[in-house]
Protein backbone atom coordinates (compact mmCIF):
# COMPACT_ATOMS: atom_id res chain seq x y z
CA UNK A 1 0.00 0.00 0.00
CA UNK A 2 1.41 3.69 -0.76
CA UNK A 3 2.09 5.30 2.47
CA UNK A 4 0.24 8.01 3.28
CA UNK A 5 2.26 11.26 1.69
CA UNK A 6 1.89 9.27 -1.63
CA UNK A 7 -1.91 8.66 -1.14
CA UNK A 8 -2.29 12.67 -0.46
CA UNK A 9 0.14 12.81 -3.68
CA UNK A 10 -2.21 10.80 -5.78
CA UNK A 11 -5.04 12.55 -5.00
CA UNK A 12 -3.78 15.84 -5.54
CA UNK A 13 -1.98 15.44 -8.72
CA UNK A 14 -4.36 12.62 -10.54
CA UNK A 15 -1.88 10.62 -10.60
CA UNK A 16 -3.26 6.86 -10.65
CA UNK A 17 -6.90 8.24 -11.53
CA UNK A 18 -7.05 7.78 -15.16
CA UNK A 19 -6.98 9.88 -17.68
CA UNK A 20 -9.30 13.40 -16.69
CA UNK A 21 -10.95 14.99 -18.78
CA UNK A 22 -13.48 18.11 -18.38
CA UNK A 23 -15.53 19.95 -15.67
CA UNK A 24 -15.47 17.09 -13.30
CA UNK A 25 -16.28 13.81 -15.16
CA UNK A 26 -13.96 11.06 -16.86
CA UNK A 27 -14.32 11.66 -20.39
CA UNK A 28 -13.48 8.99 -22.84
CA UNK A 29 -14.36 10.05 -26.05
CA UNK A 30 -13.37 12.18 -28.62
CA UNK A 31 -13.45 15.84 -28.98
CA UNK A 32 -16.34 16.76 -31.39
CA UNK A 33 -14.51 19.12 -33.30
CA UNK A 34 -11.64 17.86 -36.15
CA UNK A 35 -8.36 18.65 -35.41
CA UNK A 36 -6.37 21.35 -37.29
CA UNK A 37 -6.37 20.53 -41.40
CA UNK A 38 -2.75 19.58 -42.44
CA UNK A 39 -0.46 19.01 -45.63
CA UNK A 40 0.91 16.04 -45.78
CA UNK A 41 1.58 16.02 -49.20
CA UNK A 42 5.22 15.21 -50.52
CA UNK A 43 5.00 12.29 -47.47
CA UNK A 44 4.99 8.98 -48.28
CA UNK A 45 3.30 6.82 -45.78
CA UNK A 46 2.86 2.64 -45.77
CA UNK A 47 -0.73 1.96 -44.02
CA UNK A 48 -1.46 -1.05 -42.95
CA UNK A 49 -4.34 -2.94 -44.86
CA UNK A 50 -6.36 -3.63 -41.10
CA UNK A 51 -5.95 0.68 -40.22
CA UNK A 52 -8.76 2.77 -42.20
CA UNK A 53 -7.75 5.43 -43.71
CA UNK A 54 -9.73 9.06 -44.01
CA UNK A 55 -11.40 9.85 -47.37
CA UNK A 56 -9.25 12.96 -48.25
CA UNK A 57 -5.75 11.90 -46.78
CA UNK A 58 -3.33 13.71 -49.50
CA UNK A 59 -0.56 11.85 -48.49
CA UNK A 60 1.37 9.23 -51.33
CA UNK A 61 0.97 5.25 -50.70
CA UNK A 62 3.80 2.73 -50.88
CA UNK A 63 3.73 -0.85 -49.79
CA UNK A 64 7.37 -0.94 -48.77
CA UNK A 65 8.06 -0.06 -45.10
CA UNK A 66 11.43 1.16 -46.51
CA UNK A 67 10.23 3.27 -49.01
CA UNK A 68 7.88 5.31 -46.61
CA UNK A 69 8.59 8.99 -44.25
CA UNK A 70 6.23 6.51 -41.33
CA UNK A 71 4.74 3.11 -41.65
CA UNK A 72 0.77 2.66 -39.99
CA UNK A 73 0.40 -0.79 -38.32
CA UNK A 74 -3.02 -2.10 -36.23
CA UNK A 75 -2.21 -3.35 -33.20
CA UNK A 76 -1.91 -6.70 -33.16
CA UNK A 77 0.42 -9.59 -31.78
CA UNK A 78 1.32 -10.49 -35.16
CA UNK A 79 2.42 -7.14 -36.25
CA UNK A 80 4.89 -6.89 -33.17
CA UNK A 81 7.92 -8.41 -35.18
CA UNK A 82 7.16 -5.94 -38.34
CA UNK A 83 6.74 -2.74 -36.13
CA UNK A 84 10.19 -3.67 -34.50
CA UNK A 85 11.85 -4.71 -37.68
CA UNK A 86 10.82 -1.34 -39.22
CA UNK A 87 12.11 0.82 -36.50
CA UNK A 88 15.30 -0.77 -36.49
CA UNK A 89 15.27 0.16 -40.37
CA UNK A 90 15.32 3.54 -39.31
CA UNK A 91 11.57 4.34 -40.23
CA UNK A 92 9.01 5.91 -37.75
CA UNK A 93 6.45 4.02 -36.81
CA UNK A 94 3.05 4.19 -35.63
CA UNK A 95 0.10 1.65 -34.27
CA UNK A 96 -3.45 2.63 -35.00
CA UNK A 97 -6.06 1.16 -33.03
CA UNK A 98 -7.17 -0.32 -29.39
CA UNK A 99 -4.60 -1.23 -27.42
CA UNK A 100 -2.07 0.71 -29.85
CA UNK A 101 0.54 1.31 -26.60
CA UNK A 102 0.64 -2.49 -25.54
CA UNK A 103 2.07 -3.01 -29.31
CA UNK A 104 4.49 -0.68 -29.60
CA UNK A 105 5.55 -1.62 -26.09
CA UNK A 106 6.36 -5.04 -26.91
CA UNK A 107 8.39 -3.88 -30.05
CA UNK A 108 10.59 -1.31 -28.44
CA UNK A 109 11.69 -4.36 -25.88
CA UNK A 110 13.28 -5.83 -28.95
CA UNK A 111 15.30 -3.35 -30.09
CA UNK A 112 18.64 -2.12 -28.67
CA UNK A 113 18.03 1.14 -28.08
CA UNK A 114 17.31 3.74 -25.09
CA UNK A 115 13.26 4.91 -24.96
CA UNK A 116 10.60 6.29 -22.42
CA UNK A 117 6.88 6.54 -22.14
CA UNK A 118 5.58 9.39 -20.17
CA UNK A 119 2.84 6.54 -19.14
CA UNK A 120 3.48 2.98 -18.56
CA UNK A 121 -1.10 3.03 -18.88
CA UNK A 122 -3.40 3.39 -21.48
CA UNK A 123 -6.96 3.85 -21.64
CA UNK A 124 -9.87 4.27 -23.80
CA UNK A 125 -8.62 7.46 -25.37
CA UNK A 126 -5.26 6.16 -26.21
CA UNK A 127 -5.73 4.79 -29.69
CA UNK A 128 -2.60 6.37 -31.89
CA UNK A 129 0.93 5.82 -30.32
CA UNK A 130 4.47 6.26 -32.47
CA UNK A 131 7.99 6.35 -31.98
CA UNK A 132 10.93 7.65 -34.19
CA UNK A 133 14.40 6.70 -34.30
CA UNK A 134 16.96 8.71 -33.03
CA UNK A 135 20.05 6.93 -33.56
CA UNK A 136 20.40 4.90 -30.52
CA UNK A 137 17.41 5.81 -28.99
CA UNK A 138 13.67 6.09 -29.67
CA UNK A 139 11.04 9.61 -28.89
CA UNK A 140 7.52 8.45 -28.15
CA UNK A 141 4.56 10.02 -28.39
CA UNK A 142 1.10 9.22 -27.18
CA UNK A 143 -1.94 11.44 -28.65
CA UNK A 144 -5.27 11.17 -26.15
CA UNK A 145 -8.32 11.72 -27.78
CA UNK A 146 -7.60 10.87 -31.96
CA UNK A 147 -10.69 9.22 -33.22
CA UNK A 148 -9.43 7.05 -35.84
CA UNK A 149 -9.48 7.25 -39.13
CA UNK A 150 -10.85 11.14 -38.63
CA UNK A 151 -7.63 12.46 -36.90
CA UNK A 152 -4.52 9.98 -38.36
CA UNK A 153 -3.61 12.60 -41.19
CA UNK A 154 -3.36 15.28 -37.90
CA UNK A 155 -1.63 12.63 -35.93
CA UNK A 156 0.92 11.54 -38.53
CA UNK A 157 2.00 15.63 -39.00
CA UNK A 158 2.30 15.84 -35.13
CA UNK A 159 4.61 12.61 -35.56
CA UNK A 160 7.04 13.78 -38.10
CA UNK A 161 6.86 17.46 -37.35
CA UNK A 162 6.17 17.97 -33.87
CA UNK A 163 5.66 21.68 -32.85
CA UNK A 164 8.71 23.95 -31.50
CA UNK A 165 8.15 24.01 -27.32
CA UNK A 166 10.19 27.05 -26.30
CA UNK A 167 10.26 27.41 -21.92
CA UNK A 168 8.18 30.85 -21.04
CA UNK A 169 10.57 30.83 -17.99
CA UNK A 170 13.94 29.33 -18.59
CA UNK A 171 15.15 26.78 -16.22
CA UNK A 172 17.20 28.04 -13.10
CA UNK A 173 19.17 26.30 -10.04
CA UNK A 174 19.56 23.24 -12.06
CA UNK A 175 22.40 23.27 -14.33
CA UNK A 176 22.98 20.59 -17.19
CA UNK A 177 26.48 19.30 -17.13
CA UNK A 178 28.27 18.69 -20.51
CA UNK A 179 28.88 14.96 -20.23
CA UNK A 180 25.19 13.57 -20.24
CA UNK A 181 22.88 11.43 -22.50
CA UNK A 182 19.38 11.78 -23.13
CA UNK A 183 18.01 8.87 -22.76
CA UNK A 184 14.85 9.71 -25.36
CA UNK A 185 11.81 11.83 -24.93
CA UNK A 186 8.37 11.14 -24.30
CA UNK A 187 5.30 12.58 -25.86
CA UNK A 188 1.75 12.99 -24.60
CA UNK A 189 -0.24 15.18 -27.49
CA UNK A 190 -3.93 15.40 -26.94
CA UNK A 191 -7.17 17.68 -27.48
CA UNK A 192 -9.83 17.69 -25.95
CA UNK A 193 -13.60 20.10 -26.96
CA UNK A 194 -12.28 23.01 -25.69
CA UNK A 195 -8.80 23.05 -26.17
CA UNK A 196 -4.89 21.66 -26.60
CA UNK A 197 -2.53 20.47 -24.62
CA UNK A 198 1.28 18.67 -25.35
CA UNK A 199 3.46 17.40 -22.57
CA UNK A 200 7.27 15.89 -23.54
CA UNK A 201 9.51 14.60 -21.28
CA UNK A 202 13.19 14.05 -21.26
CA UNK A 203 15.51 12.25 -19.12
CA UNK A 204 19.15 12.70 -19.36
CA UNK A 205 22.25 10.66 -17.56
CA UNK A 206 25.56 10.85 -16.82
CA UNK A 207 27.95 7.97 -16.67
CA UNK A 208 30.29 8.18 -13.81
CA UNK A 209 31.88 4.82 -12.81
CA UNK A 210 32.83 6.08 -9.05
CA UNK A 211 29.96 8.06 -8.01
CA UNK A 212 26.59 7.97 -8.24
CA UNK A 213 24.95 9.31 -11.30
CA UNK A 214 22.33 12.04 -11.18
CA UNK A 215 19.52 11.51 -13.29
CA UNK A 216 18.04 14.55 -15.11
CA UNK A 217 14.24 15.27 -15.35
CA UNK A 218 12.98 17.75 -17.89
CA UNK A 219 9.45 18.07 -18.32
CA UNK A 220 7.72 20.59 -20.40
CA UNK A 221 4.05 21.12 -21.13
CA UNK A 222 2.71 23.64 -23.74
CA UNK A 223 -1.11 25.13 -23.05
CA UNK A 224 -3.18 26.45 -26.53
CA UNK A 225 -6.31 28.34 -25.58
CA UNK A 226 -9.22 27.08 -27.72
CA UNK A 227 -8.85 29.40 -30.57
CA UNK A 228 -5.29 28.79 -30.64
CA UNK A 229 -6.10 24.82 -30.70
CA UNK A 230 -9.43 25.64 -33.31
CA UNK A 231 -11.60 24.31 -29.80
CA UNK A 232 -13.93 26.91 -27.77
CA UNK A 233 -12.63 30.26 -28.48
CA UNK A 234 -14.61 30.55 -25.10
CA UNK A 235 -11.58 29.10 -23.13
CA UNK A 236 -8.42 30.65 -22.44
CA UNK A 237 -5.11 29.03 -20.37
CA UNK A 238 -5.77 29.60 -16.64
CA UNK A 239 -2.83 27.07 -15.52
CA UNK A 240 -0.50 24.29 -15.79
CA UNK A 241 0.59 22.25 -13.15
CA UNK A 242 3.74 19.96 -13.10
CA UNK A 243 4.07 17.25 -10.53
CA UNK A 244 6.06 14.22 -10.00
CA UNK A 245 7.08 11.82 -7.25
CA UNK A 246 10.81 9.97 -6.74
CA UNK A 247 11.60 6.91 -5.23
CA UNK A 248 14.93 8.22 -5.53
CA UNK A 249 16.38 11.52 -3.89
CA UNK A 250 15.25 14.57 -5.40
CA UNK A 251 18.33 16.69 -5.03
CA UNK A 252 16.96 20.15 -6.90
CA UNK A 253 14.22 21.67 -9.36
CA UNK A 254 13.99 24.77 -10.77
CA UNK A 255 12.63 27.06 -11.67
CA UNK A 256 11.45 28.43 -8.48
CA UNK A 257 9.23 30.51 -7.04
CA UNK A 258 8.93 34.01 -9.27
CA UNK A 259 6.69 36.18 -11.33
CA UNK A 260 7.40 37.50 -14.41
CA UNK A 261 5.98 39.84 -17.27
CA UNK A 262 4.28 36.72 -18.40
CA UNK A 263 4.11 33.78 -15.79
CA UNK A 264 3.95 33.48 -11.64
CA UNK A 265 5.90 30.41 -11.01
CA UNK A 266 4.52 28.78 -7.86
CA UNK A 267 7.44 26.34 -5.96
CA UNK A 268 5.35 23.61 -3.80
CA UNK A 269 8.05 21.42 -4.10
CA UNK A 270 8.91 18.93 -0.81
CA UNK A 271 12.23 17.42 -1.22
CA UNK A 272 12.26 15.96 1.70
CA UNK A 273 9.26 13.70 0.20
CA UNK A 274 11.20 13.80 -2.81
CA UNK A 275 8.08 15.27 -4.19
CA UNK A 276 8.05 18.07 -7.05
CA UNK A 277 5.02 20.36 -7.44
CA UNK A 278 5.48 23.42 -9.44
CA UNK A 279 2.17 25.53 -10.74
CA UNK A 280 2.53 28.31 -13.63
CA UNK A 281 -0.28 31.21 -14.14
CA UNK A 282 -0.26 33.49 -17.23
CA UNK A 283 0.00 37.12 -16.35
CA UNK A 284 -0.74 38.66 -20.27
CA UNK A 285 -2.92 38.00 -22.81
CA UNK A 286 -0.42 36.52 -24.97
CA UNK A 287 0.22 34.11 -22.47
CA UNK A 288 -3.43 33.02 -21.60
CA UNK A 289 -3.20 32.18 -25.70
CA UNK A 290 -0.57 29.93 -24.76
CA UNK A 291 2.42 29.47 -23.08
CA UNK A 292 5.10 26.50 -22.10
CA UNK A 293 5.72 25.60 -18.62
CA UNK A 294 8.88 23.59 -17.90
CA UNK A 295 10.45 21.84 -14.99
CA UNK A 296 13.98 20.22 -14.32
CA UNK A 297 14.12 17.78 -11.29
CA UNK A 298 18.12 16.64 -10.61
CA UNK A 299 17.53 13.11 -9.21
CA UNK A 300 20.09 10.75 -7.37
CA UNK A 301 18.87 7.20 -7.33
CA UNK A 302 21.11 4.38 -5.37
CA UNK A 303 21.72 2.80 -8.83
CA UNK A 304 20.16 3.61 -12.28
CA UNK A 305 19.61 -0.20 -13.23
CA UNK A 306 18.02 -1.55 -16.41
CA UNK A 307 14.74 1.06 -15.52
CA UNK A 308 13.76 3.89 -14.07
CA UNK A 309 10.67 5.67 -13.58
CA UNK A 310 8.80 7.90 -11.57
CA UNK A 311 4.91 8.66 -10.54
CA UNK A 312 3.81 12.44 -12.75
CA UNK A 313 1.25 14.43 -13.64
CA UNK A 314 0.55 17.60 -16.03
CA UNK A 315 -2.56 19.03 -15.28
CA UNK A 316 -3.53 21.59 -17.73
CA UNK A 317 -6.58 23.99 -17.17
CA UNK A 318 -8.73 26.44 -18.98
CA UNK A 319 -11.33 29.13 -18.10
CA UNK A 320 -14.19 30.76 -19.12
CA UNK A 321 -13.28 34.22 -18.56
CA UNK A 322 -16.84 35.90 -19.31
CA UNK A 323 -18.42 34.12 -16.41
CA UNK A 324 -17.80 34.82 -12.33
CA UNK A 325 -18.54 30.89 -11.50
CA UNK A 326 -15.24 29.46 -10.19
CA UNK A 327 -16.40 26.63 -11.30
CA UNK A 328 -16.61 27.06 -15.06
CA UNK A 329 -12.67 25.83 -15.68
CA UNK A 330 -12.26 22.20 -18.20
CA UNK A 331 -9.10 20.49 -17.22
CA UNK A 332 -7.23 17.55 -18.43
CA UNK A 333 -4.82 15.37 -16.44
CA UNK A 334 -2.40 12.86 -18.24
CA UNK A 335 -1.45 10.95 -14.89
CA UNK A 336 0.82 7.83 -14.81
CA UNK A 337 3.94 6.08 -14.28
CA UNK A 338 6.90 7.43 -16.52
CA UNK A 339 8.93 4.51 -17.40
CA UNK A 340 12.80 4.72 -19.00
CA UNK A 341 14.61 1.96 -19.99
CA UNK A 342 18.09 3.49 -20.51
Amino acid sequence: MPSSSRRAFLAATGVGLGSLAGCNALSTDPPTTSPPTVNLAGRTVFVDSQVPVPDRAEFDRTNDTTAADVAVFAPTEANVEQVAVTLADGTPVAVAGADAQWTLMQACRELDASYGLASSGWGAQTRFVAAVPRGDRLDTHVFVGAELPRDLPWALSETLSPRAQSCTVPFERVELPDDVTRLGTARIRGRNDVAGFDRLDSVRVRTDDEDVSPVFVDTSATIWSGEAADGDDRYRADSVALAAEFDARLDRIGPGSQTTESLTVADESDTTEDEARQVFTPETDATRDRFTACSRCRVIPDELGDRFSYLANARFRWRDPRLLRSDDVWSHHTPGEAVWYP
